[in-house]
């Protein structure tokens, strides 16, 4: 829809970013980009001459969004997605051999991203403002701590194109909100009253250094589609506490006494924001999967020395297992396909191994290892039912294959153990349970077995029952 009259600047941005990672996950032949790209391209023709107009990579004029308002002045809820969206571009331009396009368009993408931090962020509050004063602040959230103020940061994270500004200054603006942005009922009242007497949440905007003139339009509104690209963000800072905590506050208010776990409204029912909660999964698994370069990395946000999860690639899906020593140094990968295909060039890890060797079916096959990306030459093809192995740093570990929510130590924390039949057992580890246990010990709680496409609708229902779950009055359930 490029060049639409009055479009939301924020949906044409993620548009641009979406279609990348469609692109990035579901089409490695390139024929939807090949139909999109003229589109694309003059999408970002407009944003250049109609909104970047100084040629400095920050958006001033009028920014209608999402909040049913044109902001004005640069601020990094807009500036995050037009990064991103840029960085999205050059992908792009790179996947139709245009270098030079490509070129130009992440050169705007840097020069934006230092323009936004540099105007934008204020070391004194720890988070990012709008950059406006008491004549263009209307609609604006101004000196507030805005929930979106790195709203783009998750798509950024998903499409693998990493932090949108200064990494160190994003994980302090996240931390900002999960202080300042949490309130409960009684006293907080929000705006579409969908908090229950004893709920908690995240609000929209808060103002613990003041606000210019009446703050913005929705300030009070809590909603749980908000929260969503702030726990993905903290969860690619590594910051699992707080994501558990946030993620607990929406798990808590949807567990199905009071709410359906299946339908979080906001401005109507089965709003389709709260969709964005799959993304957790995919930054608490550190997983990227890039089909145009037959490329898959995990680096698990938990347990990673003994981790198990499901992944969906273009024609099929699977399992991905990594067990071994610290920063996986020495140990076992696996990665199993029990549906469908996977063409597999790369298998990206966080690894400080030096030495691979890999097997497909326990045949032998060559491979590189070189700054933790393992490669095959010839690409592989797994089929269904076959298992890759890679053994890193010369020897094979064995064992339970064990994610614990909550840290390297699951002392008190929900826990996932892998079982028979591809299941995975919910189970809840008590204080000082030995690390080694054995799941059929006697200081371990079943809670259930689901196969791994179970927790694929599990989370693909908005539910988030996945390896954040329900955490909540100490209460875990993962899987």
């Amino acid at each position: 829809r490029a060049g639409h009259q009055n479009f939301a600047i924020d949906g044409a941005l993620a548009s641009v970013i979406k279609t990348y990672l469609v692109v990035q996950q579901s089409d490695s032949a390139l024929t939807f980009l090949t139909q999109v790209w003229p589109n694309i391209k003059a999408q970002i023709a407009i944003l250049f001459d109609k909104f970047d107009v100084d040629g400095d990579g920050v958006i001033r004029g009028p920014q209608q969004n999402t909040y049913d308002t044109a902001m004005l002045e640069a601020n990094t809820f807009i500036g995050s997605y037009y990064v991103t969206a840029l960085r999205a571009a050059s992908r792009m331009a790179r996947l139709m051999d245009d270098a030079a396009l490509a070129t130009s368009y992440e050169q705007r993408a840097s020069l934006a991203s230092a323009s936004y931090d540099r105007i934008c962020w204020r070391e004194e509050y720890g988070y990012y403002v709008a950059d406006v004063d008491i004549k263009t602040c209307r609609y604006s959230y101004g000196p507030g701590c805005f929930v979106d103020q790195l709203c783009a940061a998750g798509l950024s994270a998903a499409c693998g194109l990493g932090p949108v500004f200064n990494a160190a200054h994003e994980a302090s603006a996240r931390r900002a909100i999960a202080k300042y942005n949490v309130v409960a009922k009684p006293p907080w009242q929000d705006m579409q009253k969908h908090l229950f007497d004893g709920d908690t949440g995240v609000t929209v905007c808060t103002y613990p250094h003041g606000k210019l003139g009446a703050g913005m339009q929705y300030d009070t509104l809590v909603s749980t589609g908000f929260t969503s690209s702030v726990i993905a963000g903290l969860l690619f800072d590594r910051n699992t506490d707080d994501a558990e905590r946030l993620n607990g506050y929406i798990r808590q208010r949807h567990d199905g006494r009071n709410r359906s776990p299946w339908n979080e409204p906001e401005c109507n029912l089965l709003y389709s924001r709260a969709m964005a909660h799959y993304n957790l999964f995919d930054q608490a698994c550190g997983l990227v999967y890039d089909a145009t370069a037959a490329h898959l990395a995990f680096d698990p946000r938990y347990t990673p020395t003994a981790f198990r999860c499901f992944f969906i690639a273009e024609a099929g899906w699977g399992e991905f297992e990594q067990m071994g020593a610290a920063r996986l140094a020495s140990g076992t990968v696996t990665v199993h396909v029990l549906f469908g295909s996977l063409s597999l060039a790369s298998l990206g890890l966080a690894t400080a191994a030096s030495v691979a060797t890999a097997s497909v079916d326990g045949d032998p096959i060559g491979v590189s290892l070189a700054a933790g990306v393992v490669s095959f030459a010839p690409r592989l093809l797994l089929a269904t039912d076959q298992r890759l192995t890679v053994t890193l740093g010369g020897r094979a570990i064995g064992g339970m294959v064990e994610v614990a929510v909550g840290g390297e130590t699951p002392s008190g924390k929900a826990a996932v153990a892998a079982t028979e039949a591809g299941g995975l057992r919910l189970r809840r580890r008590h204080a000082g349970e030995d690390k080694q246990a054995s799941a059929g010990g006697q200081h371990t709680q079943p809670l259930g077995v689901f196969s791994s496409a179970q927790v694929a609708m599990m989370v693909m229902g908005g539910a988030t029952l996945f390896l954040l779950g329900m955490l909540c009055g100490g209460r875990g359930l993962a899987a």
